[in-house]
């Protein structure tokens, strides 16, 4: 059954109205955004749909007109005809409220980050039966084309439409992937994109059927996503079919407890990164394409303060850690931790990303090789 339109059931909680857009407004004051230019990626689905109505209440009833707001879609072409109706529905919905509208999804801003990227790249315009890309492929595209098109257009924030149940899914999901702690968090509420663009999700405390019953109440339709029920796409099972399972066997409380989770592990990373912190004192030298340790330092600190250590590096240097597992991180924890003599040989690591690591004595340093011109 292809995408079509769909209009919320008529049964509703009248209460959900106004708890979703004060949800939007007290984890996205709107002071912050008032006069900042500010993207809506809107898929055509309910979650996206009932964030740009719940943003454009929040302005109406501050007395504003929404002349900042710009609503992106990003088509990545895999469903065709489907696909093009997702997009015209959104440009009708983004016209109909005088609203800019932005289609995103020029393969051009979409970096190879993963193996299969060029099944999105070579397919998607063929009439060749299309591979499937990997969801870590598709979210790539997605946040790569969202955030060009801000920064192309001045925007400061981009603001998606995840909630409650996105959020259970992707803490179980990484816990079967074999997450460490900082994966346990879920999704981040916040975080920065670029350099000048934040990313907004202020719709992580509502749940799906809350959403729904706010598009029932103000009689808005969506679009449905076929794709949603492909087994090829592992967050369908576990939205589908894994979650029910275990909520028929174990009960309800399979949300809360691993919300609980999630919160403790946000904490305790929080002070993990703050101790972090201190051993900064054992960096000596940095440049753009590596980064000089003193190991002496690091050796009477816990590996895994070590590792976040590491990956504070990794992120102040922009360099890849999709491919950095845990197996890596530990790798590189061992050798710098253990004490050297001078008499030993050099102990090299190649790393993913073009990372070439080397311990010498007291010294540790990481290197980035410049990728060769063809």
């Amino acid at each position: 059954m292809g995408t079509n339109i769909q209009t919320s059931k008529d049964s509703f909680d009248r209460s959900s109205l106004p708890a979703l857009v004060e949800a939007i407004e007290n984890d996205f004051g709107y002071q912050s955004w008032r006069q900042i230019k500010t993207i809506i990626a809107v898929s055509g689905g309910p979650d996206s749909v009932a964030l740009l109505r719940g943003m454009l209440d929040v302005v109406e009833r501050n007395g504003d007109q929404p002349e900042n707001l710009i609503v992106a879609h990003v088509d990545h072409g895999l469903r065709g005809s489907e696909s093009d109706a997702d997009a015209k529905f959104v440009e009708a919905l983004a016209k109909k409220f005088g609203l800019e509208f932005v289609l995103a999804n020029s393969i051009a801003l979409a970096p190879i980050r993963t193996d299969d990227s060029q099944y999105l790249a070579t397919k998607q315009n063929s009439n060749e039966p299309l591979l499937v890309p990997s969801e870590e492929r598709l979210r790539n595209f997605r946040y790569d084309n969202l955030l060009a098109t801000a920064t192309r257009l001045g925007a400061r924030y981009i603001v998606t439409g995840h909630n409650l149940n996105d959020q259970i899914e992707t803490i179980l999901f990484r816990i079967f992937r074999g997450t460490g702690l900082a994966g346990l968090a879920g999704i981040p509420p916040v975080r920065l994109g670029n350099p000048s663009v934040t990313i907004v999700r202020p719709l992580l405390k509502t749940r799906r059927a809350e959403i729904e019953a706010f598009l029932a109440e103000i009689k808005q339709d969506f679009r449905v996503d076929s794709s949603n029920s492909s087994p090829n796409y592992q967050r369908n099972y576990l939205r589908n079919e894994l979650i029910p399972l275990i909520e028929s066997r174990f009960g309800s409380g399979l949300e809360q407890a691993l919300l609980r989770l999630g919160c403790q592990a946000v904490q305790a990373n929080e002070f993990i990164e703050s101790q972090a912190e201190r051993i900064g004192k054992a960096i000596i030298g940095i440049a753009p394409d590596s980064v000089e340790l003193d190991c002496t330092p690091l050796q009477s600190e816990p590996p895994i303060l070590i590792r976040q250590f590491l990956v504070g590096i990794w992120s102040k240097q922009n360099w890849p850690r999709q491919a950095m597992g845990f197996e890596w991180w530990d790798k590189i924890c061992s050798t710098i931790g253990t004490k050297q003599s001078e008499k030993q040989s050099p102990q090299v690591l190649n790393l993913p990303g073009e990372i070439r690591f080397s311990r010498n004595g007291d010294r540790a340093t990481f290197t980035r090789e410049p990728k060769q011109s063809c």
